[in-house]
């Protein structure tokens, strides 16, 4: 296993960890490209950032940010929106030089969200790519909404949900509600994702060991998405003990 994997106490700690690393490779590159997740994992992570900036410890000013992930038909306005998640935990409170979500606000036809998959990915590239990129993990062992397959997954672009994401996110976001959840969102493909100069992954609680342990130790396939990462040159795994628990 070339990538490195750290193991922390607690959710909290997993915070810490990552945002220090995002902190440090922006003091090095004061202009680098954040590629950035939603959900429960990283919000320690988001409120450690926020710490450091008012600190004053932490200029994002010359960061330009890029989401994984949106559900189909929500954006601007809508509570339930990544969009509407990532301003309340980070780009509310920190100043970054620009913050860019996929559109899917208006777009609940697979062949729209392809279109705007495709402008989304061209913004990547023009700015020269993403330096680091900080992913969570479904149980299943998703990577954004890119789910279990048999091809692996290209650049950004419609994708359907499978029951058990739905599911997952029901359970943590709706009251579980699962028809609550969109059916379908627009992800960034694993080709794409795996362009990144340098990946940051978190897990935590014991929900996530097998996935983990697949994406860590298993074999490489588009099935469990997360184990494509064993083919990337610096990719680090930051688990609680839970999370890690299946790969003692």
């Amino acid at each position: 296993m070339k990538n490195q994997i750290i193991v922390c106490e607690n959710h909290e700690e997993i915070g810490d960890v990552v945002a220090t690393i995002f902190a440090e490779t922006t003091i090095t590159k004061p202009n680098c490209i954040w590629g950035l997740a939603t959900g429960a994992s990283p919000i320690p992570v988001y409120k450690k950032l926020c710490d450091f900036h008012e600190a004053e410890a932490l200029d994002c000013s010359q960061v330009t940010t890029f989401n994984l992930d949106e559900y189909a038909g929500r954006g601007p306005g809508d509570p339930d929106s990544y969009y509407e998640f990532m301003h309340q935990h980070l780009f509310d409170k920190i100043p970054f030089k620009r913050n860019y979500l996929p559109e899917a606000k208006h777009s609940i036809d697979l062949d729209e969200l392809n279109e705007s998959g495709i402008r989304y990915d061209a913004i990547i590239d023009k700015v020269g790519g993403i330096d680091i990129m900080l992913l969570g993990i479904g149980t299943n062992g998703h990577i954004a909404f890119n789910e279990p397959s048999d091809v692996i997954s290209e650049g950004t672009e419609g994708v359907t949900l499978t029951e058990q994401t739905r599911n997952d996110n029901a359970l943590k976001f709706y009251n579980g509600d699962i028809d609550a959840v969109p059916k379908y969102a627009l992800s960034m493909g694993m080709k794409k994702i795996m362009e990144s100069n340098k990946i940051v992954l978190i897990a935590n609680g014991p929900n996530k060991a097998l996935a983990i342990y697949n994406a860590i130790y298993g074999p490489i396939t588009p099935q469990c998405p997360a184990s494509l990462l064993q083919l990337h040159p610096n990719v680090t795994f930051i688990v609680d003990k839970e999370a890690y628990s299946l790969c003692k």
